[in-house]
């Protein structure tokens, strides 16, 4: 009696299994590159040629400060050992006068972005804002 006690409510909980997993449609995922998908339309083509057309000149001046800059890393790195003191400290205040003058753009943008000029009371608040009453 005891055995039958157990193996029925086993017996009803792996038929309720079952059901539910033949009864249940599969879920289907899909991962969606959405540059690759952009890119691949005549207008993400289009676009992305005005893009490059727009700012492929400034691109190439940043990418040949960067190089400048590791060129003068590089330096810096296989001279260390036989170079002075004060030629060391020249060359790498060199390399950071450049990688400022290099990121300076992007700095200001981000400070002119994130600053606000606006007085303390220029900014509409709900306690300025007149109420009118409409009367029917």
């Amino acid at each position: 009696m005891n055995k039958n006690h157990l193996i029925l409510p086993a017996l009803v909980l792996c038929a309720a299994t079952l059901a539910q997993a033949q009864g249940a449609a599969p879920t289907k995922i899909g991962i969606i590159h959405v540059q690759a998908a952009i890119l691949g339309t005549k207008d993400g083509k289009k676009a992305g040629d005005e893009l490059n057309a727009k700012f492929g000149q400034r691109k190439s001046e940043l990418d040949k400060k960067q190089a400048a800059i590791d060129q003068l890393k590089d330096q810096l790195q296989k001279g260390s050992a036989t170079m002075s003191d004060d030629a060391k400290n020249k060359l790498v205040r060199q390399i950071d006068s450049e990688t400022t003058a290099l990121r300076r753009p992007t700095w200001s943008r981000k400070k002119a972005r994130f600053s606000t000029n606006l007085a303390p009371n220029s900014m509409p608040s709900w306690r300025n804002t007149r109420r009118t009453t409409v009367t029917r």
